[in-house]
């Protein structure tokens, strides 16, 4: 078979039978949120109706036009534990005037890795200002699910001002340890 042949036969088959791009976490995700994002499955309007693909290709990761074309990501290893990459969240909004239609910087990892990176978290609706006793319950929560033997995630997103960061502007992904 040639790949084409291959990727039409793994498109036609049903989504909790296809083949997940990512690591184990990454297919654990996508085995929970795929379901959501159905209509089959989930009726509400404010999830999108035809699945992970189109909902991806509608905020592609960003691409280093102007230099190697690779896109602009620090892909997962087990020595730093996360990835990390910018999505363009409107593509066809080029000159974007609200954050939520320019950049958006995604990071998943372990919570430890994650956290740190990070002056604010989610409570109530609300972004707050990271405190001790934030990163205490996070770093306890982290030991008892972990003693557990669970899986535990950290994510973070940080919306990019759209005054000092520009859809064309070069991101130094390859040279993040010197941040």
């Amino acid at each position: 078979m040639i790949i084409a042949e291959l990727i039409a036969e793994e498109d036609k088959k049903p989504w909790i039978d296809k083949q997940v791009k990512g690591d184990a976490s990454e297919t654990g995700l996508l085995k929970f949120i795929v379901p959501l994002m159905l209509k089959e499955f989930n009726d509400n309007k404010d999830y999108p109706q035809e699945g992970l693909e189109p909902y991806r290709a509608s905020c592609p990761v960003l691409i280093n036009k102007a230099g190697d074309m690779n896109p602009y990501e620090i892909k997962f290893s087990s020595d730093i534990k996360f990835n990390l990459m910018i999505r363009d969240m409107n593509p066809k909004n080029t000159k974007p005037t609200d954050p939520e239609d320019n950049l958006t910087v995604f990071l998943k990892g372990a919570p430890d890795r994650v956290h740190i990176r990070c002056s604010h978290i989610i409570e109530n609706n609300k972004a707050v200002a990271i405190t001790d006793e934030h990163k205490i319950a996070i770093e306890n929560a982290n030991t008892l699910f972990g003693n557990m033997g669970e899986r535990v995630l950290g994510f973070s997103r940080l919306a990019l001002d759209c005054q000092k960061y520009k859809k064309s502007d070069y991101f130094g992904t390859k040279d993040w340890r010197s941040w």
